[in-house]
């Protein structure tokens, strides 16, 4: 009666109800650099050679998701291969019955670079619609295989329903071998196995010496006898230098249990000459460093190289028992290029292709097409001929494009400075018409004793004279905070970050106190357009979130489509989009702790906000360039207004977790949060 009464307790043990899964991270990352090779002709957004992350799992089914988004995924069996741009630091993966998983890359280690493999085991348990069985066996500790899987000694198993192989084994006893159909009222199943006696067992192979593996265990070497339980198991022979023989042998009472084995030499011996001695030499994409190598069977493709050297390829064929004998020799390829550039920090590209045109420029012979850029100069582009083992020397001086500036001044006696980029260009008192300025935006700061400063964008234009006629106010420069603002219908307040700066009439930064919320929401499927209407994404497409955190904006329509440091964008009038330099100013103001940035509330142990700076963020969360909204109280991003290239831009981001404020760059398409300073 006991005995009936445990059995049904392990069987309803099984139909406990579980909540939905977790996946988790095992281990750290784990870096195959000089192990595996990435596909550098896979790109990112920004036209560079991708950073290669591996997902290796025992489960099925996973998708993912990053900040700047997953260049290409590669699958196979128990393993993804996500190329990513080097400078992601979050993955998100995904499984149907599963809690998404978000990993930052740096807490297990993995730093990204351009051409380098990681490696991450991902785990977690199995849900589908199982039927949990019992499988009760004496002795209890025997070996249970459904469908030819290993299953362990535990009676509790699920399985599908329908029609399984069931095998059970233990040493020293009979296999039982059959069928078993499960359904939800066919569920236990009772077996009872008979102990055998030891049979002898002899392994032998021509040549002798080779190594003897039954089911993963040494035996020895051949040839070889012992004495073996009964069974089906699985048989290696191996040696080097020969073909593995591997197989699985029934092992049976009463019989003479002799195996032999006969093994075939699996090699040949591929030996070659290279000049010049040190070029490198791969044979299937590995560097080989001896000149003579064994090889098994097959086609191999060759390939030497060396720098200023045509690449020679190859390809050859190794039979058994061969022994091929080459010799290379490498034809020396190279011309070069020396430019002389006026202005020296242009742009200069070879082929379309940019390239760095200090010192002299290794090419090999031909014809390139030379196109010289830089922003409102006019570009100059010549088709050259680099001829073999001479330096061709080349000299431009590009021609800007040029307007004027008229400035008149009250009172007469005031100081102007003319200013670029934050580089000091031209400056004079009183009255003065400026000629040949280069075309773009320039800053104009106008000053004189008892007066306030005076500044002002000026724009010059290609064949324009600007007129500026400055009048300056009474009075001196000095900056309030704690002043509230109301911009499209919303009231902001200020809040000072007590750095001084080296710039006299500013003192101090003025942030706002609160995220930007103005705009009309879109759906987070949607994507803004330079249409004339600020829009905005609300978290979850919940408009009620925009009111406590503020919007989310892709970094175009945050910039309204230029992209010039310092752009008003869609902040107000007087104020504009940090750059990087001035969030790093504001990280001086506060000692680099996104502590006393965070409102209280904001962050946990370590983490946990102290508002010491009055600067009230909020964990507003984001959006990724596929729409998905993440991290709401977990974590905030807040744009700059500095590219870091023609496809991405510098982000303040801010962790509930940890007291780190980090500096990074992600593409444009993803959606953060704006915080405006004052001009």
């Amino acid at each position: 009666m006991k005995k009936h009464i445990l059995i049904i307790l392990i069987v309803l043990s099984n139909f406990t109800l579980y909540p939905q899964n977790e996946m988790r991270i095992v281990g750290k990352g784990e870096s195959l650099s000089g192990e595996q090779l990435i596909d550098k002709s896979v790109r990112d957004a920004n036209g560079e050679t991708c950073a290669g992350l591996i997902i290796s799992s025992d489960l099925d089914g996973l998708s993912y998701d990053s900040y700047n988004g997953i260049v290409k995924t590669n699958s196979k069996p128990g393993e993804d291969f996500l190329f990513l741009s080097r400078d992601e630091r979050v993955v998100t993966i995904y499984k149907s019955g599963y809690t998404s998983l978000k990993i930052i890359l740096n807490d297990y280690g993995i730093k990204l670079n351009k051409g380098e493999v990681w490696k991450l085991k991902v785990t977690g348990d199995k849900t589908t619609d199982l039927i949990p069985i019992s499988i009760v066996v004496k002795p209890s500790d025997a070996n249970i295989f459904i469908d030819e899987k290993p299953k362990g000694s535990a009676p509790s198993q699920q399985v599908s329903p329908g029609e399984h192989q069931l095998r059970i084994e233990k040493e020293g006893y009979k296999a039982i071998t059959e069928k078993i159909n499960v359904s939800v009222s066919n569920i236990l199943f009772s077996y009872a196995l008979q102990q055998v006696d030891p049979v002898a067992v002899q392994i032998n192979s021509t040549p002798n010496g080779a190594k003897i593996f039954l089911g993963g265990m040494e035996k020895g070497e051949t040839p070889k006898g012992w004495f073996q339980f009964p069974g089906t198991n699985l048989l290696k022979v191996t040696k080097a230098g020969y073909l593995d023989v591997e197989q699985t042998i029934a092992i049976k009472e009463n019989e003479k249990n002799v195996f032999n084995f006969t093994l075939t030499k699996n090699s040949g011996v591929f030996s070659f000459n290279v000049t010049p001695t040190d070029a490198v030499v791969t044979i299937d994409d590995k560097i080989i460093t001896e000149r003579s190598v064994e090889l098994k069977p097959g086609t191999y493709s060759i390939k030497i190289s060396k720098q200023n050297y045509f690449v020679l390829e190859d390809t050859i064929t190794v039979k058994l028992g061969d022994k091929p004998n080459k010799n290379y020799t490498l034809t020396k390829n190279t011309g070069g290029l020396k430019l002389s550039i006026n202005p020296p920090d242009a742009k200069v590209l070879i082929n379309n292709e940019i390239t760095n045109a200090s010192g002299t420029i290794e090419l090999s012979p031909g014809r390139y097409k030379i196109e010289i850029q830089k922003e409102n100069y006019y570009s100059v582009v010549e088709t050259i001929e680099i001829p073999l083992n001479k330096i061709l020397e080349k000299q431009y001086a590009m021609q800007g494009k040029v307007g004027n500036l008229q400035f008149s001044v009250t009172p007469f006696e005031a100081t102007a400075t003319l200013s670029r980029n934050g580089k000091q260009i031209k400056t004079w008192t009183g009255l003065n018409f400026e000629k040949n300025l280069i075309i773009g935006e320039y800053e104009l700061i106008v000053k004189s004793n008892g007066f306030k400063t005076f500044s002002k964008k000026v724009k010059i234009e290609e064949y324009k004279i600007v007129t500026e006629d400055v009048k300056l106010e009474v009075g001196s420069d000095v900056w309030k905070y704690g002043e509230q603002l109301i911009y499209s219908g919303k009231t902001y307040n200020t809040v000072s970050i007590k750095k001084q700066i080296l710039v006299v009439f500013i003192g101090y930064q003025c942030w706002l106190k609160e995220n930007l919320d103005v705009g009309a929401m879109i759906q987070g499927t949607a994507t803004p357009s330079n249409n004339g209407t600020i829009e905005k994404y609300c978290y979850n497409n919940d408009s009620t979130n925009c009111d406590t955190y503020g919007g989310l904006y892709q970094w175009k329509e945050a910039m309204q489509y230029v992209t010039t440091e310092k752009a008003k964008g869609i902040c107000p009038i007087g104020w504009h989009i940090p750059t990087k330099a001035e969030f790093e100013t504001l990280l001086d103001g506060v000692g680099s702790s996104s502590n006393s940035l965070k409102a209280i509330g904001q962050g946990t142990a370590s983490g946990a906000g102290t508002n010491a700076s009055g600067f009230s963020i909020l964990f507003a969360g984001d959006q990724t360039k596929l729409g998905r909204f993440n991290s709401l109280g977990n974590s905030t991003d807040l744009w700059s207004s500095t590219k870091s290239s023609s496809g991405s831009a510098y982000n303040l981001y801010m962790s509930y977790d940890d007291n780190k404020v980090n500096l990074f760059n992600l593409v444009h398409e993803n959606a953060f949060s704006i915080r405006c300073l004052q001009d």
